[in-house]
């Protein structure tokens, strides 16, 4: 494919996306890479900590968060049924409880906690996402699952699922998702009937209420651009953001060093094989933070019985900028954040008031630059990233125009 067939292809994906045009980037921080799942927002210690959470992401200038604490009001780590451990942190803790059928977003209200925390987060500037997994064993339901898995195409399933997140964000003022686990079920002759349903139901959602943020996650790397056709911005890194699965094709002492190239290869094939146009290129800056402690246990992970802070001071303060680069220069209208300074009140205290401008700055660059970043590929006399040479992504509008250079 050259240049001319790339930039046809990209202008045809282009005139069928489904979101409005932008007036600033999007900025999430996805709170699991600070291991929020550790937090329990049920006792007054828990909601202390997280509202550090939302004060520095207000103070860096990042607009929304993916909000998924546990909540032992509302749910159990020890009563999931996902692959992961998590059921309980999903629909803003109120996910086993929807599976289950005994709550149901158009009927039923909201418990008063949790719409504190959105209103809580609201004042400081902040969208909560709700972190949801579309295909688990929901017995509203129940005559469409295969074993404990939902079969998402039929008419009445894509309806209930339709109706029941519509009426989350309007109940709980929530300002998107985030999507994992899966949306197949089943034998793989059903696969491209739920991709059409969940097509539908993104649509649906996108028509709804146009402004929403969605976080996409598990296959989606491997759809292609028909796929992000409602937003917000392909997978991440193209799978599981944890460190210690990821591996290190490029070696390098920094955590955030090692995240940022493994960004910009990514995103080489999003932009150079699947064709993805610049606005579903997704960004990834600074790292998630192990879940897994030098001594073998994985605090709050599933149902294990441990559970405390772990790790929760791990920020990359000399890597961080090669990371946030990597990240901006290659995918500047989707400013997706890992693990942020927040939980460990001193670790935010110390970190030097130059770097937290630094990032805030770069961050409202994006939104003076989003013409420009709208036409942002790589340089097609530049390979993708080695150790033995130099990378870089370039945009031009107009006459002015920027070239990231990485190495």
């Amino acid at each position: 494919v050259n240049l001319g067939e790339r930039r046809a292809f990209v202008a045809c994906v282009e005139s069928y996306l489904l979101d409005a045009p932008r007036n600033e980037s999007v900025k999430v921080n996805v709170a699991w890479d600070e291991s929020d799942y550790q937090i329990d927002v049920a006792a007054a210690a828990g909601r202390d900590e997280y509202a550090r959470i939302f004060d520095t992401n207000a103070a860096l200038g990042i607009t929304h968060i993916v909000y998924e604490p546990q909540n032992t009001l509302h749910g159990s780590r020890f009563n999931t049924t996902d692959g992961w451990g998590w059921e309980g942190s999903l629909w803003f803790s109120m996910g086993e409880r929807v599976r289950e059928d005994a709550f149901d977003f158009t009927k039923d209200d909201v418990p008063s906690d949790i719409l504190d925390a959105v209103a809580s987060a609201t004042a400081k500037g902040l969208g909560l996402l709700g972190y949801v997994y579309p295909q688990l064993g929901f017995q509203a339901m129940a005559d469409h699952l295969y074993d404990d898995r939902l079969d998402i195409s039929p008419p009445e399933v894509r309806t209930w699922l339709g109706d029941q997140l519509e009426a989350f964000l309007d109940q709980t003022g929530a300002a998107g998702f985030a999507w994992d686990h899966d949306i197949y079920a089943g034998p793989s002759e059903k696969m491209y009937a739920q991709w059409r349903s969940w097509m539908a139901i993104l649509k649906r959602l996108r028509a709804h209420k146009p402004d929403i943020v969605m976080d996409h996650r598990q296959t989606n790397h491997i759809w292609g651009p028909w796929y992000q056709l409602a937003g917000s911005y392909a997978e991440p890194l193209a799978g599981d953001e944890n460190p210690e699965t990821y591996g290190v094709p490029l070696p390098s002492l920094h955590a955030d060093h090692v995240a940022g190239n493994n960004l910009r290869i990514v995103n080489h094939r999003y932009a150079r094989e699947q064709l993805q146009p610049p606005a579903r290129l997704p960004g990834f800056a600074f790292h998630q933070t192990e879940r897994t402690d030098d001594n073998g246990t994985d605090a709050c992970f599933g149902g294990v019985e441990w559970c405390w802070d772990s790790n929760a001071r791990d920020f990359d303060l000399v890597g961080y900028k090669f990371s946030l680069l990597s990240s901006i220069g290659t995918a500047g209208l989707n400013n997706v954040f890992a693990m942020v300074p927040a939980r460990d009140a001193e670790e935010w205290s110390k970190i030097p008031d130059a770097d937290k401008a630094f990032i805030k700055n770069w961050l409202a660059w994006t939104d003076a630059h989003l013409t420009c970043l709208g036409k942002m590929q790589p340089v097609a006399t530049l390979g993708v990233p080695a150790w033995d040479g130099v990378d870089g992504f370039a945009c031009v509008d107009g006459d002015e125009g920027f070239v990231f250079l990485f190495n």
